[in-house]
């Protein structure tokens, strides 16, 4: 739906562009924090599943916000969140392929 507002208003960044953008960033965050809490995985899986909900929380949030400190801390803490996220990922495939090559 916003692909097709963006084409017909050519691209333009309008206010209403951004708060509805935002909503699927907040939806997409509650969504996983709710679905990871439900579901039976360890401790610190969930606790990584709740930062990176709280990420998309941050993102989308952010998008409601006039500039100002608060949206800076918002967007900076939501990308350190990504950041770390994608690291624990890494981390994760680079230990298992250790253990794939151990007899």
């Amino acid at each position: 739906m916003l692909i097709g507002t963006d084409i017909f208003h050519g691209f333009s960044v309008s206010m209403l562009h951004q708060r509805l953008d935002s909503w699927p960033l907040i939806m997409i965050g509650l969504s996983y924090i709710t679905l990871n809490l439900s579901a039976n995985h360890s401790r610190s899986d969930q606790i990584k599943a709740i930062l990176l909900g709280v990420a998309f929380l941050l993102w989308g949030g952010e998008q409601l916000l006039p500039s100002s400190r608060i949206v800076t801390f918002m967007d900076e803490g939501a990308v350190t969140i990504f950041v770390v996220d994608v690291s624990f990922i890494i981390w994760g495939h680079l230990n298992l392929k250790d253990a794939v090559r151990l007899p």
